[in-house]
């Protein structure tokens, strides 16, 4: 499963203040977004999310639940956690995301909300690939999912369990801090 952005310049900016900032949207909201990210977690075949342009807020923990993130080289793009300088705290799923997909370095970085460059992002481990063009990106993705075609079509439930294993915790904690709608 590939998730691209058609946005050249903004992968996406998360939620609107307004909305996030009023508890019964934001309950919603919380619901389906752990809900989706849990699936992805433990998607039973390989996940891509290719970013361009920034990654702000909430986009930042849907491209973190991918098993790569590739981004398209976008002059002046970085990525940000903004809610510390709006006053929204991180759930304790969206928490459990940043401790369990990042090094410790990367969750710092994040935590004082710093605009981070792709370049840091990449240092950091958390891009898997930065590529300079969209011909880059198919070959990345062609070697990576050709790479899995054949064993996914035959692994598919192992591939989910292995999943479900590696991220039980979190999966646990995404399904048990929603709060239904």
């Amino acid at each position: 499963m590939v998730t691209v952005s058609t946005n050249a310049k903004l992968f996406s900016a998360g939620y609107d203040k307004k909305e996030i900032m009023n508890p019964e949207i934001s309950a919603h909201m919380s619901y389906g977004m752990h809900k989706l990210f849990g699936r992805i977690l433990t998607m039973n075949l390989p996940t891509v999310c290719v970013t361009q342009g920034h990654v702000i807020g909430a986009p930042v923990f849907l491209a973190l639940c991918h098993d790569y993130i590739v981004a398209v080289e976008t002059a002046g793009a970085f990525w940000k956690l903004p809610e510390f300088e709006v006053g929204l705290p991180i759930s304790r799923g969206l928490g459990d995301i940043l401790r369990h997909t990042l090094r410790p370095a990367a969750y710092r970085e994040f935590i004082w909300g710093e605009n981070l460059p792709e370049s840091k992002m990449l240092s950091l481990d958390v891009i898997t690939h930065l590529c300079h063009s969209h011909l880059e990106v198919q070959q990345f993705l062609t070697e990576r999912l050709t790479f899995h075609k054949s064993q996914v079509k035959m692994y598919r439930n192992l591939i989910k369990d292995t999943k479900q294993n590696i991220f039980k915790d979190l999966y646990a904690e995404l399904k048990s801090s929603t709060i239904s709608p």
